[in-house]
């Protein structure tokens, strides 16, 4: 009997799948026995590459000014690409999707919830090749979020960052909606 190419192919794709799954399963077990707040903060957000859906779909991502910025990029590949031959709409709305949430974490602090509350993403044009976006909040932007709180006791920001392909045209524009407040103490 022989085997096909194909047959090998298969097999091979079956046991990667299966060991990643374990490593993942390894990493996920972790969670329960140490805090990610206890890692350095370098390497839980180089841990970012290894989350499923940036693994999946190609995603880098990038530190910039000591995680007050991020940068991400992804590559047209296979497993990013949609039935017509561009970035997967879902791929691109998840390059951006934690970012705003966690550079706001970083920078109010441990004292007030950080939740991603709404997002909107528009379609400008297909995005092919590599693309890029770039996330940051402004001095000004954080002066108007303690304000907010100060006199409302909570805060919904808005932030804005254009996906950009390697001519520089926008690709895709995503608005994220933040809540925000102050945490409450325990006794």
């Amino acid at each position: 009997m022989l085997v096909s190419l194909f047959d090998l192919l298969l097999v091979l794709l079956a046991i990667s799948t299966w060991h990643f799954m374990e490593f993942w399963s390894f990493i996920m077990r972790l969670n329960d026995f140490i805090s990610w707040k206890m890692l350095n903060p370098d390497w839980a957000y180089r841990l970012l590459n290894l989350w499923p859906p940036y693994l999946g779909a190609g995603v880098k991502t990038r530190i910039i000014d000591d995680g007050n910025a991020f940068e991400t990029s992804m590559k047209l590949g296979v497993l990013n690409t949609n039935y017509v031959g561009v970035h997967f709409g879902g791929s691109l709305y998840s390059m951006c999707d934690p970012f705003f949430m966690l550079i706001m974490m970083k920078r109010l602090g441990d004292e007030y919830l950080v939740w991603d509350k709404w997002a909107k993403i528009e379609f400008k044009r297909p995005g092919k090749g590599k693309v890029r976006a770039y996330f940051e909040i402004t001095d000004e932007q954080m002066q108007r979020v303690h304000r907010e709180l100060e006199e409302n006791g909570k805060s919904e920001p808005v932030f804005v960052t254009e996906i950009r392909n390697e001519q520089g045209k926008v690709v895709a524009v995503v608005q994220k909606g933040l809540w925000i407040v102050k945490k409450r103490a325990t006794i």
